[in-house]
């Protein structure tokens, strides 16, 4: 997998075109330094931003399986383009199983905000994604680990 750095409005054209339940976790148009989308055999599989202050926003993958190597994707280019003296990468992220998947990056959570049903979106599926929280968590830079060289 491959990403390529693509402009803001080509970023958030293809996320329109996701379906609900791909984008369901995303803010309605993302506003970011950096947009990647990533291709695997010529076919957009993920996408995700990166901001030169180490904020990660933006992350969605389509083909199930492929998180853990997006995820050390994104964590490599975030460092790659962070600027001088940045310390940490941070983030927020929904639900028990994307902030495993960032504690075995080596992410800490900083903060846990209980779902809040008058912030969601009024398409929510609550059958399909319930009520999870949300899970502000940082990387420090001082001391990576699981990044993939």
């Amino acid at each position: 997998m491959k990403p390529y750095e693509v402009s803001c409005k080509e970023f958030n054209n293809y996320l329109d075109k996701l379906e609900y339940d791909l984008r369901a976790f995303l803010d309605e148009c993302i506003i970011s330094d950096h947009y990647f989308l990533v291709k695997s055999n010529n076919e957009v599989v993920a996408g995700f931003t990166v901001n030169l202050d180490g904020t990660m926003s933006g992350l969605f993958c389509s083909n199930r399986g492929i998180g853990k190597e997006v995820i050390d994707i994104r964590i490599r280019k975030s460092i790659e383009l962070a600027s001088n003296g940045v310390k940490s990468l941070n983030l927020f992220c929904i639900g028990e199983h994307v902030k495993s998947l960032y504690i075995g990056r080596g992410f800490k959570i900083t903060k846990e905000i209980e779902f809040d049903d008058d912030l969601i979106d009024v398409n929510w599926n609550y059958a399909k994604f319930g009520r999870p929280n949300l899970f502000e968590m940082e990387l420090e830079l001082m001391n990576p680990r699981s990044i993939k060289k």
